[in-house]
């Protein structure tokens, strides 16, 4: 006969609050904010590249438009008082910072030493900078902002 094997407890948690997470609608909004701000940063960069701005300038601007865009169509999560007001924009600047910081060593990785093109090269920085930010909100952003609402 042939014998179960064993299941591992963290996977099956990690999977079971995955599957949870992307059958919940709530956390369907932040994936829906992420491919929006996915999208608005790539058009944001290919106008800037079509403009003739440098590579730094323009996936700076589109980051933070895209970043932008992210916290704005996910503003009404978590506490939102006045109190509160200046707290989450904080975190959420610190947050933007780290992705970008982030994004820019994917992106002058992907450049300087595997010598892709920047118009291809983007097509790794912005995923990667997207789930770092995105990630980033829940945990700092959003869920802290609920824990200081709810003591």
């Amino acid at each position: 006969m042939k014998q179960a094997e064993p299941k591992n407890a963290v996977v099956e948690s990690t999977r079971s609050i995955l599957i949870n997470a992307a059958n919940d609608k709530c956390n369907m909004r932040f994936v829906y904010s992420a491919l929006l701000s996915m999208a608005l940063d790539l058009l944001v960069l290919q106008a800037l590249f079509a403009l003739g701005a440098n590579l730094e300038l323009a996936q700076i601007t589109s980051f933070l438009a895209g970043a932008i865009l992210s916290f704005a169509l996910n503003a009404d999560r978590g506490a939102s008082g006045l109190k509160h007001s200046s707290i989450r924009w904080t975190r959420f600047l610190l947050v933007a910072l780290l992705a970008l910081l982030m994004r820019s060593a994917v992106l002058m990785l992907v450049v300087g030493s595997w010598h892709w093109q920047p118009q291809a090269a983007i097509f790794v920085a912005i995923p990667v900078a997207t789930v770092v930010f995105q990630v980033g909100a829940v945990f700092f952003i959003y869920l802290q902002s609920d824990a200081s609402e709810n003591p």
